[in-house]
């Protein structure tokens, strides 16, 4: 293939003018042929004609194509998934009436063979006064009454690693878990990390609602004391967990509601 000036076209130094052009329409770069036809490959990588151009030229169009289509696909899904739950607002007429009327609903729920709960629950409180009532670690025993205590062993904007104390009818309970902010004023997910219990992951979901001064929570626990307390007292955790949901949720509302 004649590169420029005549001479053989070396797919390690120049682009041919076809893949150029195929690719920059594509891409949308906006390159004409004869400009990209003289980029060098360094030039190319740097402007993203790469990695889509096999440099030994030997890829065919249909599989640039797929390659392609496959790459933008990719790239949509992740931005979908990222701002679903910052994006959605729940209109009023579409809430449950049990909901508006205060009630907490209850649902089994299982991540791979570990059984939990899910509560949804309405709040008239805002998600940016929620957010920062979960994460204010220096007065969550006073917020979260079901906790003894807590230690903030490590926080950044991303997440936090904290250390808890939880008292319950078998014993008091002493863990750590790593608190994820996977989307600011929307969603935070725990996981153990060491200490009590087999199993203590969930999260708090916050979505908008047409109220802007309230908010429908999903809150979601999955817990497995294991060992032969967790077996001795198997048939406890479920009722246990939704008393202390319940009393977390009405003393949030005692609390912060107006």
């Amino acid at each position: 293939m004649a590169g420029r000036n005549g001479n053989i076209f070396k797919p390690s130094r120049y682009i041919s003018a076809h893949a150029a052009r195929l690719i920059s329409s594509q891409n949308g770069i906006g390159y004409t042929s004869d400009k990209a036809a003289n980029l060098s490959c360094q030039e190319a990588r740097q402007i993203g004609f790469f990695p889509l151009l096999n440099v030994s030229g030997m890829i065919t169009t249909v599989v640039r194509k797929e390659l392609l289509r496959l790459f933008l696909t990719s790239i949509l899904l992740l931005f979908f998934r990222n701002f679903t739950i910052h994006a959605q607002t729940i209109q009023s007429n579409d809430l449950n009436k049990q909901l508006i009327e205060g009630k907490i609903i209850f649902s089994d729920i299982q991540d791979g063979s570990v059984q939990g709960i899910e509560a949804t629950f309405l709040l008239h409180i805002s998600p940016a006064k929620l957010w920062q009532i979960i994460t204010d670690y220096k007065n969550y025993v006073k917020n979260f009454d079901n906790v003894k205590k807590v230690s903030v062993l490590d926080e950044n904007k991303n997440g936090a690693t904290v250390e808890l104390w939880i008292p319950t009818i078998i014993k008091t309970f002493h863990y750590t878990v790593y608190r994820k902010y996977e989307i600011p004023m929307r969603k935070l997910s725990w996981n153990r990390i060491s200490g009590d219990f087999e199993t203590n992951n969930g999260s708090w979901e916050i979505l908008e609602i047409e109220d802007k001064n309230a908010c429908l929570v999903k809150y979601r626990s999955f817990v497995e004391v294991g060992g032969f307390i967790g077996n001795a007292f198997k048939g406890l955790t479920k009722p246990e967990s939704i008393k202390r949901i319940t009393h977390m949720v009405n003393k949030l509302k005692n609390m912060f509601e107006r």
